[in-house]
């Protein structure tokens, strides 16, 4: 009984984060990205370590306990507008910050992997074919330019320990 309401409590944690994007409303196939993006988000969650499993199963469990107190449905079956009611509510619970951080975040990763060329198609014209750019690389170079700022202070850190072992406070002094 616990794991049908952690899986349908997840599925609607899932919906809950693809309603968001807007390409999605667009597609023609939705059940078959939900479902795509469910599995892959389920299957993500279930290789954590156990000591990471048991405590978010039980976070996922009593979410779905409460949506069921208060509504009378699971989070996976109630309509939109008051899923997110229920979610806005599950704000307040500590812990849930964290699950809805790595929720979400498998959630875009499913999508963004599975179906890069819709995104493709709702980003860039299609009558511009010289600037298109495949998902993958345009995420690469994104992530690059927010990796070269981390990247220097990585290189300062490491001068100034090559410069503190060999003792010799000269470099310390650079700046």
């Amino acid at each position: 009984m616990f794991l049908s309401l952690q899986n349908k409590t997840l599925h609607g944690l899932v919906i809950y984060h693809i309603e968001t994007l807007y390409w999605y409303r667009d597609s023609p196939n939705k059940e078959q990205t939900i479902s795509s993006v469910n599995t892959f988000v389920q299957r993500a969650i279930a290789v954590n370590p156990w000591y990471f499993l048991i405590p978010m199963r039980m976070l996922v469990v009593l979410l779905g306990l409460l949506c069921l107190g208060a509504t009378g449905k699971t989070l996976e079956i109630l309509p939109s507008e008051k899923r997110q009611t229920c979610i806005r509510v599950f704000q307040l619970i500590p812990a849930y910050g964290l699950l809805n951080k790595l929720v979400r975040s498998m959630t875009l990763l499913a999508f963004y992997k599975n179906y890069a060329w819709s995104i493709q198609q709702y980003c860039f014209s299609s009558k511009l074919y010289l600037f298109k750019i495949p998902m993958p690389i345009f995420g690469i170079l994104v992530t690059d330019i927010d990796l070269k700022f981390f990247f220097l202070i990585f290189l300062i850190v490491l001068y100034k320990l090559f410069a503190a072992s060999f003792k010799l406070p000269f470099l310390l002094k650079l700046k």
